[in-house]
């Protein structure tokens, strides 16, 4: 009879610890919190990088997001060197871009079409497909793609990286 008991015993130890250590073994990007705070920081990347008409991007919120030291390289433009520039430098270079564009009379939007996210530990990558959208601009914009590294900064996901590598062109 012990000798029953005891097996049981043994048999529902090692179920229990097959089944935990499955949970271990799927990939930490199929962990549905951690995927939604990376989406959530995301989607506030963008919401913060689109402004109606007569307002600005909001500044505060794309520092915050952003960890010290971060960069961002922007879209290619014919005659412009590509390199990576910090968050400041990015905002500065944003606003130039607003003042000396229609953006600024009509605004700006930037709607994400699809995330993908990876993520191992406490770094993610997402690749994002967006649509400009420039109210009332005659021609539609093509998608843009963006590559955004995080980090996980005690307990919020922070931009370490931020690349445009292809910018939403008018359609042809």
């Amino acid at each position: 009879m012990k000798i029953v008991v005891l097996t049981k015993q043994i048999v529902i130890a090692s179920i229990f610890l097959m089944f935990a250590s499955w949970k271990v073994a799927f990939p930490l990007n199929q962990t549905p919190g951690s995927a939604a705070n990376i989406r959530k920081t995301v989607d506030s990347l963008y919401k913060a990088f689109s402004f109606k008409a007569g307002y600005q991007p909001q500044w505060a919120i794309i520092k915050t997001l952003s960890l010290p030291g971060a960069t961002f390289v922007a879209a290619p433009a014919p005659g412009v060197k590509r390199t990576g520039v910090n968050v400041e430098q990015f905002i500065a270079d944003y606003k130039a871009y607003i003042i000396s564009s229609p953006i600024k009379k009509t605004g700006y939007q930037e709607n994400i079409i699809s995330a993908t996210i990876t993520r191992t530990e406490n770094v993610a990558n997402v690749t994002v497909v967006f649509k400009a959208i420039v109210p009332h601009e005659a021609s539609k914009r093509k998608p843009g793609m963006d590559n955004i590294q995080l980090l996980l900064d005690h307990g919020s996901w922070k931009i370490v990286a931020f690349t445009t590598q292809a910018e939403s062109e008018l359609e042809k």
